[in-house]
Formats: C-alpha cells, sequence, structure tokens
C-alpha cells in the first residue's frame, strides 16, 4: 500500500493562513453585528471552501508535482480544514475572555430577539436563555466551532479534492 506523503511545513502554513482569513472574517462580522445573524454561518462556510479550493491548488501545484491524487488532495484539504478549526477555537478562547468580553451577554441578547421573533413568552425566553447560559461557555462554543469548521471543511473537501486532483501522465 502506498503512503501518503505529505511536506507538512508548508501544508501547515496554509493552515495557518487560511484559519487567519477564518478569524478576520468573524471580526469583521462581529462588529459590523452580524456575527449572530444566519449571514454568519453562510460567510463561514463560504470562507471556509475558499480557502480550501485556494490551499489544496496551491499546495498540490507547489508540492504535490505530478502525484495530485484524490486521497493526496484530499488529506491536504481535511488538514486545512481542521486547522483553521484549530485557529478559530484558539482566537475564539483568547477573544471572549480578553478582547470580547460582553460576547456571552451578545448571543444571549441575540437568542433573546431571535425567540421573540418567534412568538415565544417572556417566560419561555427567559426560561430557554436560562438554559443556554448553563450549557454554553467560551470552552463549548470554541469546541463546537472547532467541530462545526472541521466537519464542513470535510465534507468541502471531498467535494473539491474531486476536481482538483490530477491524474499523473501517461509512463511512456
Amino acid at each position: 500500500m502506498k503512503t501518503l506523503s505529505i511536506d507538512w511545513s508548508p501544508l501547515l502554513l496554509v493552515g495557518l493562513v487560511c484559519g487567519l482569513i477564518h478569524v478576520v472574517v468573524g471580526i469583521i462580522l462581529y462588529l459590523s453585528g452580524h456575527y449572530f445573524e444566519s449571514l454568519s454561518s453562510i460567510a463561514s462556510i463560504v470562507t471556509v471552501l475558499l480557502c480550501i479550493i485556494f490551499g489544496i491548488i496551491w499546495y498540490r501545484n507547489k508540492y504535490m508535482k505530478d502525484d495530485a491524487s484524490y486521497p493526496r488532495i484530499l488529506l491536504v484539504g481535511i488538514i486545512i480544514s481542521i486547522s483553521i478549526g484549530i485557529i478559530y477555537a484558539i482566537y475564539n478562547v483568547i477573544s471572549m475572555n480578553y478582547f470580547y468580553p460582553n460576547f456571552m451577554s451578545d448571543l444571549s441578547n441575540a437568542q433573546a430577539h431571535k425567540l421573540a421573533q418567534r412568538g415565544l413568552s417572556q417566560a419561555e425566553i427567559d426560561n430557554t436563555i436560562s438554559l443556554a447560559k448553563t450549557r454554553y461557555t467560551v470552552a463549548s462554543i470554541a469546541f463546537m466551532n472547532f467541530i462545526f469548521l472541521s466537519i464542513i471543511g470535510t465534507v468541502c473537501s471531498l467535494v473539491v479534492s474531486s476536481f482538483l486532483k490530477k491524474k499523473r501522465a501517461a509512463q511512456l
């Protein structure tokens, strides 16, 4: 069985850059007041997808040459996805603890607003928010973002890899 050799240093650098791009998108969404809207999830998925596409293309063209098979391309995409998730989770912990100390109350307010739009009573909203406050912590939000980004990125990688693989040149 052939092993899937990977040049780790540049791949991890691609993952770091992609993670930082995702952080910048998150900051823009938060500071513009759109972080808690559905637009945020769409922006997150599009950012991950574009980072995976451009990350794979760059890595493939620079380090894979003639051996850009589906399994190797897929592995590159998954590593980029996990890297994005790790960087964003670290950012979540740091930012919520030091830069956005009101994040949890902003989250509660956004949830309360959405529940009110659904027509829930104030008592139902208060109960739901109270329960959410016991379940959601900085660590749990960071972990959920890591899982979300890793899974979304892996699914994107499964699809994108089939389009970005390169077949080996026929040997004479």
